[in-house]
């Protein structure tokens, strides 16, 4: 969490995947950082936006409070012979609302999706993944809205600028990024899939979130507003779901 100009707190999810990352480089047995096919990551930033949301949404974090609002992850979605699993859903308990534990959203299914969001990673061969990471976020928001229409649905995409990366699945490595391709990645993220509105398909608020790590040794801190336009910052992010969630435009 950082200060910002009026002294307020802003959630920083920058610094919350470095601490992270961190932490896993200190497990001597754990051969990667990262990993394509090891959903622990997902599952970090899924639940750091959940906890984010409770502190800077007081609406969001009174119906937390009073079990009107659980999360449930893994979520299956259908529309028009498509399916899709997104990795959050939040809404409505099922059964009989209960007090949340510790001001944390508690676990259980949903009855009516009102939040749903989908988190993504780029960590190398930018230019390669570009259409493929662009082609999965529309097409899931395409199906989300056929099956859940009064949602918010919303995209985390943690994007890595290292110049080098070691790939688990590609070795021996490490793959070289340039620094163009990371433009030309986050320049169509913005445009595909933030600049459209929700009516036309897109995504109610999309958080571009910055790394800055080789998957080896080396995990460094980077300046969000150095590669992220403002309008995607994830603080700006947080502050369009807690308006959504309260009916506001």
């Amino acid at each position: 969490m950082n200060a910002d100009r009026r002294g307020k707190v802003s959630p920083d999810l920058g610094s919350a995947l470095v601490k992270f990352l961190r932490h896993a480089r200190s497990d001597p047995g754990r051969q990667w950082l990262y990993h394509p096919r090891d959903f622990e990551l997902a599952d970090m930033i899924r639940r750091e936006v959940i906890l984010d949301l409770i502190k800077v949404c007081p609406t969001f974090r009174k119906d937390v409070g009073a079990g009107k609002v659980v999360c449930d992850f893994g979520v299956a979605f259908q529309h028009r012979g498509r399916s899709k699993t997104l990795d959050l859903v939040a809404g409505p308990p099922k059964e009989p609302p209960l007090p949340a534990r510790d001001g944390d959203l508690r676990r259980g299914e949903v009855v009516e999706p009102r939040l749903i969001l989908e988190v993504k990673a780029c960590m190398t061969a930018h230019r390669q993944a570009t259409t493929r990471l662009v082609d999965e976020l529309l097409s899931a928001s395409d199906i989300v809205r056929g099956a859940a229409p009064v949602s918010v649905i919303v995209a985390v995409v943690v994007i890595n600028v290292s110049p080098t990366f070691t790939s688990p699945l590609r070795l021996p490595g490490p793959n070289a990024n340039r620094a163009g391709d990371i433009d030309r990645l986050i320049s169509r993220l913005v445009e595909r899939v933030g600049g459209l509105s929700a009516s036309a398909g897109g995504y109610d608020a999309l958080g571009l979130v910055i790394v800055d790590f080789d998957n080896e040794k080396r995990i460094e801190a980077v300046a969000q507003s150095a590669h992220v336009p403002s309008d995607f910052a994830y603080a700006r992010m947080l502050r369009r779901v807690c308006a959504r969630w309260l009916g506001q435009p």
